[in-house]
């Protein structure tokens, strides 16, 4: 993956105990594609020793030592607020990467994503945005319940793309495995009622509702652990809450509502008559029959819009088909306005 191909960063390397982080956050910027120039400050050499950037530099990753004013298009500092604010007002030309504060979050957790959000211009900053995620569990006893495969990476997967391009991103999540994206609220629900009662608890510009929600859920919920017995046991259900209708119908509309639709087969039919049954702004379908998206990294998706616009992404990572549905949205949303 290039998230950041194209691009140059300037890594400083200040004279701070965070220095210690380089050799990791040099080699994620060079693997993810950028063309990274590292610079000592004074006295990194007191963390960051020469052995250190030889190595470094003999990788054959895309690094190189730097000058004060070698060109780049971002620039992240390694090292407390003084030390970057130093650097700020040395290369008044360079957008910070800022980490953040106080620095005990590994590099991972935040680095690329706050680099991509700087690099985007962030060109929703001014939205506040929702996206649902995985799936809803209804139980019919205290051990077992009725769920789906959703993993949530596509979910997640979208609220990190929206946050990268500036957006303030909530997201309520289904169970999952999954860590919520550096940035981004978390609201954490088990069930489908539950999940309605946190979308329609606050008003978004933007929702993107990509949850696998149960369509049904068990009428009556036993106490307890039903103990197995000889005969039959059969489960009454009843609908569980249209969270999209009900949000599309609501005072609470956002500007800009999408749905998604998961189906296995007649994937555009069915996703143009939701997208018309629920008065959507737009559409993301995808198809989750044998070997489909349920749990994998990657996704191919069509999207349709309310104006009989069509669009497909992908094969692509996950990362890749979020930040491409984030655009076709951008999109939607200037038509509309």
């Amino acid at each position: 993956m290039s998230l950041l191909s194209r691009h140059s960063l300037l890594l400083v390397i200040a004279d701070e105990p965070a220095a210690s982080e380089t050799v990791a956050i040099a080699r994620l910027l060079a693997a993810a594609g950028a063309r990274v120039g590292l610079l000592e400050a004074p006295g990194a050499a007191r963390w960051f020793g020469p052995a250190a950037m030889e190595q470094l530099l003999g990788e054959g990753l895309s690094m190189e030592r730097a000058s004060e004013t070698w060109p780049a298009h971002a620039m992240v500092v390694l090292g407390g607020r003084e030390a970057r604010e130093a650097w700020q007002s040395h290369r008044s030309d360079l957008p910070l990467v800022q980490p953040p504060e106080p620095n005990n979050v590994p590099a991972t957790r935040w680095l690329l994503s706050a680099v991509l959000r700087t690099l985007s211009g962030r060109p929703w900053q001014s939205r506040r945005l929702l996206v649902t995620a995985g799936p809803t569990v209804e139980h019919f006893d205290a051990v077992r319940f009725l769920s789906n495969p959703s993993s949530g990476k596509m979910g997640y997967a979208v609220a990190e793309a929206a946050w990268i391009a500036g957006a303030e991103v909530t997201l309520v999540s289904g169970p999952t495995a999954l860590e919520a994206p550096w940035g981004v609220r978390r609201v954490d629900v088990t069930s489908a009622a539950e999940m309605r009662e946190a979308v329609l608890a606050e008003r978004h510009d933007v929702v993107f509702m990509a949850a696998a929600v149960s369509d049904y859920r068990p009428v009556e919920r036993r106490v307890g652990k039903v103990k197995k017995g000889l005969g039959t046991w059969t489960l009454e259900m009843e609908r569980t809450p249209d969270i999209l209708a009900e949000l599309s119908a609501s005072v609470l509309r956002p500007e800009l509502l999408i749905g998604f639709a998961a189906e296995t087969h007649d994937i555009e039919r069915y996703a143009r008559e939701k997208l018309r049954a629920k008065s959507l702004d737009g559409i993301v379908a995808n198809d989750v029959g044998a070997g489909g998206a349920f749990g994998s990294d990657s996704n191919c998706v069509q999207c349709y819009d309310g104006a009989g616009g069509a669009v497909s992404f992908g094969p692509a990572a996950k990362q890749e088909i979020a930040a491409a549905i984030v655009a076709w949205a951008d999109g939607c949303l200037a038509r509309k306005q």
